[in-house]
């Protein structure tokens, strides 16, 4: 079963079975909830933040409490975030403090020091999980090391506070993050650099921006309704498509890169071109507002949106239709936290398959590792079929020594062909 996890204003953080929107489990936390919950890739704990100021961690399967942080001293709005190892958890807090945490453990292994705001944007790391980058709303850009929470830089001032969520390009040389002040910026992420800034849209940037898979685009949503692509090397505007209401909404990519998502306030999920804005869907007026961040099914057949009516909602991506059984009962508050998606497994090893065996004769003469033998003519098929080693065979009045292992495509045990 695949479960869906999302947090209410009610306090409650709760999981649902992915297919049917049956509850499955729900753990009191004791404060708001517009923290998104974040899964370590076995899929085994679920993390999420609170406005009672600590990040929780939770049995993914049962719902019973792994652990609890110790106090940040502010309500934890920002989303966490994992490293690749599964070992530290970041999180930033109304303290104006980002921390990090024992996954397994919840014990603090740094917080940096103030960023002179609140921290209610969610980190990102590079690849390599050695900077993690968050937004204040000092108006500032944070990159801090993540061996010891020291800064690595600050950006320039964008003029406005920086609910946005950073977000990098494949290689890490590029972060974008909105502003408040109407502007998407990008900077360079080894030095804090301003690599270029978009024009004005005339409303502040509480979306998050999302790039597609060749890093080529780069999308985000404004509080003036409209939904933007810009040119992410360059920054020029590449189109917009205007939906009405509040677009706090972040973006989200079918595995295609094909289809844009987004909500919003006025209460329906877009789907539209990627590569051109066109209009390819809206759902039916839920009757709520979308403040949250779509989230895909592995297949990508199902989108996932809670709103401010309490209740969870998941869509066909064909048509936008709402999927029999959906939405799930009403949660007792609106939903401002995104909802998260178990794991999905990891693909099964290849089948090992058997290559052809030549037939082998006891005579032969090695030149370089490959077998020349009188009347058998050294083939591709031949080579690739057989790598020597070390192993005895006669040469006419002499012993050659080598070792034929049978390469069947994967990693076989060794097998002495030679007598």
């Amino acid at each position: 079963m695949v479960r869906v996890y999302v947090g209410s204003d009610n306090g409650n953080l709760y999981a649902f079975d992915a297919l049917s929107g049956a509850l499955v489990w729900v753990a009191a936390l004791g404060g708001l909830i517009q923290s998104s919950p974040a899964l370590n890739s076995d899929n085994t704990i679920v993390y999420v933040g609170s406005d009672s100021g600590n990040l929780y961690a939770f049995n993914a399967s049962t719902g019973a409490q792994a652990w609890v942080s110790l106090q940040t001293g502010g309500a934890i709005r920002s989303s966490p975030v994992l490293n690749s190892a599964n070992t530290i958890i970041y999180v930033g807090s109304d303290s104006e403090k980002l921390y990090a945490f024992n996954a397994s453990t919840g014990a603090q292994a740094w917080v940096s020091l103030q960023t002179g705001g609140a921290i209610r944007s969610s980190p990102a790391l590079n690849s390599a999980n050695s900077i993690i980058y968050v937004g204040s709303n000092s108006g500032n850009l944070y990159a801090f090391y993540t061996s010891n929470g020291a800064q690595a830089w600050v950006s320039l001032q964008t003029g406005g506070p920086i609910y946005s969520s950073p977000a990098l390009n494949s290689d890490d040389s590029i972060v974008y993050v909105g502003s408040d002040s109407g502007y998407l910026y990008a900077f360079n992420a080894s030095t804090g650099a301003q690599a270029w800034v978009s024009t004005p849209v005339g409303n502040q940037i509480r979306s998050s921006p999302v790039l597609n898979s060749d890093n080529t685009l780069v999308y985000v949503g404004s509080d003036n309704g409209n939904l933007y692509a810009f040119d992410a090397l360059s920054g020029a505007l590449v189109w917009v498509a205007a939906l009405g209401g509040l677009i706090r909404s972040s973006p989200a990519l079918n595995s295609a890169n094909s289809i844009v998502y987004v909500g919003s306030t006025n209460g329906n999920l877009y789907a539209r071109n990627a590569l051109s804005g066109v209009h390819v869907w809206f759902s039916t007026t839920i009757g709520g507002a979308i403040d949250t961040n779509p989230a895909l099914n592995s297949d990508n057949t199902i989108v996932y949106v809670g709103t401010s009516n309490q209740r969870l909602y998941a869509f066909n991506t064909s048509d936008g239709s709402i999927v029999s059984g959906w939405p799930t009962f009403a949660t007792g508050g609106p939903l401002y936290s995104s909802p998260t998606l178990d794991n999905p497994p990891p693909p099964p090893p290849p089948k090992e398959c058997v290559c052809p065996k030549p037939a082998i004769p006891k005579q032969g003469i090695s030149f370089g590792g490959n077998l020349n033998i009188p009347g058998h003519e050294e083939t591709q098929a031949f080579r690739t079929s057989y790598q020597l080693i070390n192993s005895l065979y006669t040469n006419g009045s002499k012993i050659e020594f080598y070792n034929a292992q049978e390469n069947r495509c994967k990693k076989p045990p060794p097998r002495n062909t030679f007598g």
